[in-house]
Formats: C-alpha cells, sequence, structure tokens
C-alpha cells in the first residue's frame, strides 16, 4: 500500500500586512499544534510524515506545498490542513492568508486556492485529502471549474471533475458566503475542535471498525458542528480508500475475517470476481493482524464496507483496482520502454492483429458491401446470420430489430455523394443471448483521390440480457484465435524443419495429381500446400481459404516472392471454411487439398458437402486428418528426433513445446474420429472413395489420408416403386406463401402423361385431410421441397411430413428434390425421423442434391433462368420412368 503518508498542517496566526484589517488568529497556532499531537499519537495517527507550518510567507507555503504534490508517489497520500483567514477576491476566487499577505496585492502575496488545484491536477498521488478552517472555505471549488453542481439531500457535498481514479475528499468549516468561528472555550476553530474530538473520542468511527475514514468524519462534523455555521462536504473518486486516523473501538478478529473470506470465496465461485482482486484480498486477510493493521488498513475498509452493503461489488472492485498494484509494470521499474525509433516496428507489427482482437468490427467497400469483419463479429454475429463476405450490408440490417428505423434513417443520411465522414446510431439485434444493443460507429477510409475506399465499423456492445454467457463465449473465441495466431508463429519454424511435414504435403499433391487446373487450397495455414501445388504446374490457379489473419500474412508474404506470373496464380480468401464456401458457386473446381483440418470442423459432413457441391464432376478431394488412432507423442517424439539430427533442436525447444501443448489441448477434437468415420464422411455426401487411395498411420501414424471423387449423382429409388404402366407420383411441399411457386412447378409437370402431381390444392370440401395427406405421401416416389423461410419455420412440414418423407426415402428410395427459393438457414437446419423429437435418425436437407443454390436461389435469377431449372426438374423426373422400366 501507500509509501509515505504525508500531513501538511499550516497556520498563520499574525497579518502584520493588512493595517489592522485581518484581525490576529492565535487559535491557529494551537489548531496546528493540537492536530500535530493527534496525528503524531501512535495509537490513532495515520500520517508518516506530519510537517507543521505556521506563520510563513506565501512564497515559502507555496513552496513546501508544491514540493509535497511534486514528491509523493501515486501510492501516497497527502492531508493539507490550513486555519488562518480565508479572503475572496473582487470575483469571487478564494486565497488563504499567510504572514506577509497584502490585501492591496492579494495575488501576489497569498496562497490561491486556485494553485492549490493546479498542483492537485498534476500531482501523482491519488488519494488527497484537504481539511480547511477558514471563511468562505467552500470557495475552494467555484462550481463552474473544478466541481459540478451540489447533490444530495441539501447538503452542499459535490462530486468533483477530477482525473478518473483519484480519490480527493474536501471537508470546509464554511460555505462560500459565510464566516468560520472559533471555539472560545478550547481557542480551537470550530472545525478543527470537531474533528479532533470526533477522533479522539472514537465517536467518529460510525461503524466500529477501527478505521475512520472521510465520509465517517464528515458526518460526525456535520452532527456536531453548531448551528449557525454549516461544514461543507466535496468528494471526487473511489473515497472509501480515504482514512484520517485510527480509533480504539474497531478490532480487526478473526471472527470478522473469516465471514468476509466467506463472502469472497462465494463471490469467486459465481463469477462475479476476478483472481486479482479475490487471490490478493485473501492473501491480506491470512496476513496476521498486526500486520494488517500496519500495511493493509485501507483494504482492510474496502472489504468491511462490501461485507457490510455499505459498498456495491461493481465499486469494490473498481475501488480495489485503483489503489491497489495490478502487476503492471510501472514507470520507475527496472524495465524500459519500448526504444523511440523501435516503436514504428512494434505498431506496424501489432495494428493489423490488433483489429483481430477488438470488438464487434467489420470493413464495407465504397458499395457497403462485406469486405471482411473480425473474430467477435464473426462469433456474435456473421456465424448466425450466415453472412457472406462479398455481400450486402442489408444481409445484416434486414436481420436488426429496429431495421426500419435504421432504413428509414439510412435514406436521409446517406444521400448519394453526401456520406457523413462519420455516422453513429445504436443497433438492435435478436441473439441466443437475447437482445443486445450495439453502438454503432462508421468512420470512412479515403483512397488516394480523397474518395470513400471503405468504411471502418465498430459495434461497441452497450448491454446484452444475457451478457454473462456472451462475454463467456467472445472469450473462448479470442483465445481460440490468440492460440491459433500463437500457432502460426512456431508453425513454419518448425514444420519447415521437419522432413515428415514435407512428406505429407508431397503425398497429397502427387494424390491429387497435375490435371486439376482450378484447386481450392482449405484451411491453408500459411500456404506450405498451395506452394507445392504451383511446383512443376504452369496453367494452375490455387484458391487458399483460411480464417487466421496470422497465418494469412505469413502466406501473403511467400506469395509476394513468387515471380510476376506465378503470383497472378493465387487467390487468398479469408474466412470461415463452411462459409466461405458458400460463396462459391457450383461445380467451380477441378480439385481440392485439406491438410490436418476436417478433425477441427464442428460439423464434418456439412463441410465435406460444401466441398462436393464446388467440384466440377469427376473433381478430387485429397483430405488428410487425425484418428482416435493419433498418437501426438509419437509424432512429436519423431519432430524432436528428426530437428535433433539437424543440429535446431534446441533452439526450437520453446517453439516445439508449446505446439505439443497446444495438441494436447485439441487432443478431445483430434481423436473424436475412427478411421472409418474419416472415409465414411466423404461417402456419405456422395464422393466414391477406392480402397486404394486410402492410407491408415501416415505421418508418424497421426493422419489418415483419403482421395476421393466426386461422381455423377446415381437417382436412388427402388425399382418396385414404379412400374412401366404406373405414373411417377409427385408430392410437393411447401408454405402457403410460397403457392405461387408450387403452381409454376405444376405448369411444368401437369402436362407430362407419365407424372401425376399432388398438392394439399387438391383437397376438397369434406376431405379428411391429414389422412389423405399421409396416404399421398405413403404413395409418393418423388418429393419436391419449395425450400424457403416459411417452410422451415411451418410446424406441420417439421412435424408430419418431412419425417414422413425422410423415412421413405430410406426405406423405399423415395427421391426428394429441395428447390432453393429464397436466402434462409436451409444448411444450418436438421431434422429428427422417423419421429419428429425422438428420431432417432437425423437429416440435414443441405446434404440432398438441390436445385438452384443457396448463393443463387430462385427468387434472385431472371426469370428465363428460373424456366430452365424448372424445366431440368421436370426432365429428370421424366427420366425416371425410362429409367426404371430398362
Amino acid at each position: 500500500m501507500s509509501e509515505k503518508r504525508f500531513a501538511l498542517l499550516m497556520g498563520n496566526t499574525e497579518f502584520p500586512e493588512t493595517d489592522g484589517k485581518l484581525p490576529p488568529l492565535p487559535s491557529s497556532r494551537n489548531d496546528v499544534i493540537a492536530l500535530q499531537d493527534i496525528l503524531s499519537d501512535e495509537q490513532i495517527g495515520w500520517f508518516t510524515d506530519i510537517i507543521p507550518l505556521i506563520d510563513l510567507p506565501h512564497h515559502k507555503l507555496m513552496l513546501s506545498v508544491n514540493k509535497i504534490f511534486r514528491e509523493a508517489t501515486r501510492d501516497d497520500e497527502i492531508l493539507i490542513y490550513y486555519s488562518g483567514h480565508g479572503q475572496l477576491d473582487t470575483h469571487g476566487f478564494l486565497h488563504f492568508s499567510t504572514i506577509d499577505t497584502d490585501l492591496d496585492l492579494l495575488h501576489a502575496t497569498s496562497l490561491p486556492a486556485s494553485a492549490l488545484r493546479a498542483m492537485l491536477r498534476e500531482t501523482r498521488c491519488r488519494r488527497i485529502i484537504m481539511l480547511l478552517d477558514c471563511c468562505y472555505s467552500a470557495s475552494i471549488a467555484p462550481s463552474n471549474d473544478l466541481f459540478v453542481s451540489p447533490v444530495n439531500s441539501g447538503v452542499e457535498h459535490l462530486k468533483t471533475s477530477l482525473t478518473d481514479g483519484y480519490a480527493v475528499s474536501i471537508i470546509a468549516a464554511s460555505s462560500t458566503i459565510n464566516q468560520a468561528y472559533d471555539c472560545d472555550k478550547k481557542k480551537l476553530g470550530r472545525l478543527t475542535n470537531c474533528l479532533i474530538e470526533g477522533i479522539k473520542s472514537n465517536e467518529a468511527d460510525s461503524n466500529d471498525d477501527g478505521l475512520i475514514t472521510m465520509d465517517e468524519l464528515f458526518s460526525y462534523v456535520e452532527s456536531n458542528m453548531p448551528a449557525d455555521q454549516k461544514p461543507v462536504w466535496f468528494n471526487s473518486g473511489p473515497i472509501d480508500s480515504l482514512i484520517i486516523s485510527r480509533s480504539q473501538t474497531g478490532k480487526i478478529n478473526s471472527r470478522l475475517i473469516s465471514q468476509i473470506k466467506q463472502k469472497l470465496t462465494q463471490s469467486f465461485n459465481n463469477g462475479l470476481l476476478g483472481d486479482f482482486v479475490y487471490e490478493h484480498a485473501v492473501k491480506i486477510l491470512e496476513s496476521k493482524p498486526d500486520e494488517i493493521e500496519k500495511n493493509h488498513e485501507p483494504n482492510l475498509r474496502l472489504l468491511i464496507s462490501w461485507f457490510g452493503d455499505k459498498l456495491s461489488l461493481q465499486d469494490f472492485v473498481e475501488q480495489w483496482y485503483e489503489f491497489n498494484e495490478t502487476g503492471l509494470p510501472e514507470s520507475d521499474q527496472t524495465s524500459q520502454s519500448t526504444a523511440i525509433t523501435d516503436r514504428w516496428e512494434v505498431v506496424r507489427t501489432c495494428r493489423k492483429p490488433a483489429i483481430d482482437l477488438m470488438s464487434p468490427t467489420y470493413l464495407l467497400d465504397g458499395n457497403f458491401q462485406f469486405l471482411d469483419w473480425n473474430p467477435m463479429f464473426d462469433e456474435l454475429i456473421a456465424k448466425p446470420l450466415a453472412l457472406m463476405r462479398g455481400r450486402h450490408v442489408e444481409d445484416f440490417i434486414l436481420k436488426l430489430e429496429n431495421k426500419r428505423e435504421i432504413i428509414r434513417r439510412s435514406r436521409t443520411v446517406f444521400q448519394q455523394d453526401n456520406y457523413p465522414i462519420v455516422d453513429i446510431e445504436v443497433l438492435k439485434l435478436k441473439t441466443k443471448y437475447g437482445m443486445i444493443h450495439f453502438q454503432k460507429i462508421a468512420s470512412q477510409i479515403a483512397d488516394n483521390e480523397g474518395g470513400t475506399l471503405a468504411w471502418a465499423v465498430n459495434l461497441n456492445i452497450l448491454k446484452a440480457e444475457e451478457d454473462e454467457a456472451m462475454w463467456i463465449d467472445l472469450k473462448n473465441r479470442l483465445e481460440e484465435e490468440v492460440n491459433w495466431s500463437l500457432y502460426a508463429k512456431s508453425y513454419d519454424q518448425m514444420l519447415l524443419n521437419f522432413d515428415g511435414y514435407h512428406q505429407l504435403i508431397k503425398k497429397l499433391v502427387n494424390l491429387l495429381g497435375k490435371e486439376p487446373s482450378k484447386v481450392l487450397d482449405l484451411a491453408s495455414g500459411t500456404g506450405n500446400v498451395t506452394m507445392e501445388l504451383l511446383h512443376d504446374v504452369t496453367d494452375r490457379t490455387i484458391w487458399a481459404l483460411e480464417a487466421n489473419e496470422d497465418m494469412l500474412e505469413y502466406m501473403r508474404e511467400k506469395t509476394y516472392q513468387l515471380d510476376g506470373e506465378q503470383n497472378k496464380q493465387v487467390h487468398i480468401l479469408k474466412g470461415d471454411l463452411l462459409l466461405s464456401l458458400r460463396e462459391i458457386d457450383d461445380d467451380s473446381f477441378d480439385g481440392a487439398i485439406m491438410m490436418n483440418a476436417l478433425y477441427a470442423m464442428p460439423n464434418r459432413a456439412r463441410c465435406l458437402t460444401e466441398i462436393y457441391r464446388v467440384l466440377k464432376p469427376d473433381g478430387v478431394l485429397v483430405y488428410s486428418t487425425s484418428t482416435n488412432e493419433t498418437d501426438v507423442q509419437r509424432l512429436f517424439s519423431a519432430i524432436r528426433t528428426n530437428l535433433n539430427k539437424k543440429g535446431t533442436l534446441e533452439s526450437m525447444r520453446t517453439i516445439v513445446d508449446s505446439a505439443y501443448d497446444r495438441h494436447t489441448q485439441m487432443l478431445g477434437n483430434i481423436k473424436k474420429d475412427t478411421h472409418e468415420d474419416v472415409i465414411n464422411y466423404a461417402k456419405q455426401v456422395g464422393f466414391s472413395v477406392q480402397d486404394s487411395d486410402v492410407e491408415k498411420g501416415a505421418y508418424e501414424g497421426a493422419v489418415t489420408i483419403v482421395k476421393a471423387v466426386k461422381t455423377a449423382i446415381e437417382i436412388k429409388i427402388n425399382h418396385s416403386t414404379i412400374s412401366q404402366d404406373q405414373k411417377i407420383k409427385v408430392f410437393i411441399s411447401y408454405a402457403h406463401k410460397d403457392e405461387k411457386w408450387c403452381k409454376r412447378i405444376q405448369d411444368y409437370l401437369d402436362p407430362l402423361n407419365e407424372i401425376e402431381v399432388w398438392t394439399d390444392q387438391n383437397l376438397k370440401f369434406g376431405d379428411q385431410w391429414r389422412n389423405l395427406i399421409s396416404e399421398k405421401l405413403q404413395q409418393t416416389t418423388v418429393a419436391i421441397l419449395l425450400i424457403s423461410t416459411p417452410f422451415l419455420n411451418s410446424k406441420f412440414i417439421k412435424n408430419n411430413e418431412l419425417p414422413a418423407l425422410l423415412h421413405l426415402a430410406k426405406l423405399k428410395g423415395v427421391l426428394i428434390v429441395p428447390v432453393i427459393l429464397e436466402k434462409s438457414a436451409f444448411e444450418f437446419v436438421t431434422y429428427q425421423y422417423p419421429d419428429p423429437v425422438e428420431g432417432p435418425e437425423e437429416f440435414n436437407l443441405s446434404e440432398l442434391q438441390a436445385a438452384g443454390s443457396p448463393t443463387e436461389p430462385m427468387s434472385t435469377l431472371k426469370k428465363s433462368e428460373q424456366n430452365l431449372i424448372l424445366h431440368e426438374i421436370a426432365t429428370q423426373i421424366l427420366a425416371l420412368n425410362n429409367k426404371t422400366g430398362e
């Protein structure tokens, strides 16, 4: 705690330069001596350095006060006491009179209150007490300068506008217009006499905790001063730490300490207290009683106030941090700050990654389309809303609760060629954490011509209904991000020196072959696979997908070193793998490689479904991933042995150990799948996998390697469901909002004699519609699902139609054809069947080959393009009859 506690006791008794206009004040000398005596008492006193200053000229007083303010450290405490004549100048500003004060030269021959306030502002000391026993003493703080307007129940109790974190408390003997008087019997100033009586009698210790704080002292003074003199109290900051003295009534007993520790532990276990406050407080309470009294009384005061519910938990924590070491480096410690010549290099290194660790932030281009966003925005907004880079920000705005207000305002504020430089507004979004209120601040980033290159948008979280769960999830996400960044820094240094790593890359690239000319490098890391894919192949373009900014930065450096033509062959995409794949059109790539990343995907099947979609027919996917047989210890033993042979192990030991720890932490994901699971993920979504294209135990036994080929889709339909003389029975499942789409599909199917279409529009008055729908479902050979948000929200479809159709698809081979009408959460919704609640089977519709795509649904296409898709649906269904008849 505090190293020193200074008490500067100023008293002026003689004023010879005023020609009798300021009468002598013998009581001022008495005030200083009496206060010095009580503060020097070892049983009562609190201050270590007590300095009496009686009848000094103004310049010596000024020098003494300034010296103390200048020398005091942030952990010291300063008491400034003045007893004498207070004088107001013609503007009503207060001056403290000294032995050389000349009333005609007041500014030059006194100690101005303004000078005290200026010194107070500049001192490093964070605990300041003032006791002013003079006339007009409340003028120390004029309302238009240091303090603001009065508060609470008629007492002139004013809060200061000082620097946050500084505790300042001032007791003034009188108001700004009233005089202060002596206590004739004791020959002391009234205020001073009251202060001494409250301390000496222990009556000021209102809670009997053995400590007298400034709020307790003022309460005593206010209650015991004569009615014709009203004291005034000013304060700022965490004043509970300001202690004026000890008292004889309070006792630090084991019972009280035990009760406080119990409350601390309960609050810590409930997540209300952090490690620093809890561990520091418990350590203090476990000290010997005399050590607590000697070294930790302000902390004990805070603990007792909180324990007695006089201080809220939030205020207690804030004040604890304000007046205790937090472990942060101090300016006077031996550690040196970054040299001025090196700062820019550090800034340049840190500035870009710092954005990834801020509150939700995103970038828009000049046309308000998403360029990028940081992990907090990704976790809180982008992933839940399935936002995609390259799409307009309206995808986000339309999901807001206050979207109408936002849209209405934007039409006024964002007028063409007259955009604001900076724009702020409140956004409200309903999430799994309840309603979250964001304060948006969007700022233009200028291009070289002074136009708008981009917009930087930061969302400060104002409040959330379930904020505790939200902050835990965001903390976990940032920890994951930082871990990957730390791993990125050691990734190349370790693995590029490990021969087994190069061998694994070459195996994957060789399995892919040289034929694929447009290749995806999925979860590309620092780009080592991409570099190998360019080797000995001149006409190949590679699209590298990676989410971590630090990994991407290393990859960009490698691509910059390529020659001009090769550099053009690499395209880098940043983003979550699943969402980034959704931005890519169907049948776009000849091949894809994913090295040691599938295990980290939360939904392996969905990830492979998207890869399958973007590959062309006969496209090749090669991937390696861990299994439950992966032995991390064996792998790192091989890495260490290999590095040791090269003589680099000692220099890289820290890096290797750090990487090993990271893999150990991820063992739950690393060992989640069996060898068979790893293969079946690909087969289940439609890939063909030959036994000869699978290698078990590669990379020192750590991974399984799989080569999978996208084959033409076979329509899995049971021949017995359709005979040559039967019609193909089509059931259309749709939400009534999409009735026009249902009618359009019927228009293409009805003219075909081989096809019989049934929808709920066929129902007639009097039909037992539930039974009839159930009957038609059982007769169905093809089901068309019109996918939209109303479709996904339909309880009847979810609980009746889809469980029956999915069960029939499994039992009888009924063909299910999803038609994507609009953007929706289609890919993220799973269904239970045959029972909609109990299952036990579960299915995601995105695993089916669909007409239309999530990126370009039917509603976004031109009518001519829509008609082509509807025609193709009819043609494919009609072809079923021919196939079954062969």
